[in-house]
């Protein structure tokens, strides 16, 4: 939903509005319950290209453990794990 709409989305919306200088993403609680690695890895991804394209400092926050069943509680281990990866992929482009 944050990215539906392009140039037009909320995020757009939002990172146009505030003019923040910093951001904190943790998103992907929701996503452990029903969505999937490969798009939510594509939709993070976006987001942090959208944000950094702000020239805002993004701090990139894991999820809590996810309880509610062993399939989630392995979806929130690989979520968290994409988000992992992300973030040093930030930080070696910054280096």
């Amino acid at each position: 939903i944050l990215l539906h709409g392009g140039d037009q989305s909320r995020l757009e919306e939002e990172l146009n509005q505030t003019r923040a200088a910093f951001a904190i993403l943790m998103i992907g609680t929701n996503d452990a319950e029903r969505s999937d690695v490969e798009r939510y890895t594509r939709e993070l991804n976006e987001i942090v290209r959208r944000v950094l394209a702000h020239n805002m400092v993004l701090v990139l926050s894991t999820i809590p453990d996810q309880l509610s069943s062993p399939a989630a509680g392995e979806l929130g281990r690989r979520i968290n794990e994409v988000i992992r990866r992300v973030a040093f992929g930030c930080t070696q482009r910054n280096s």
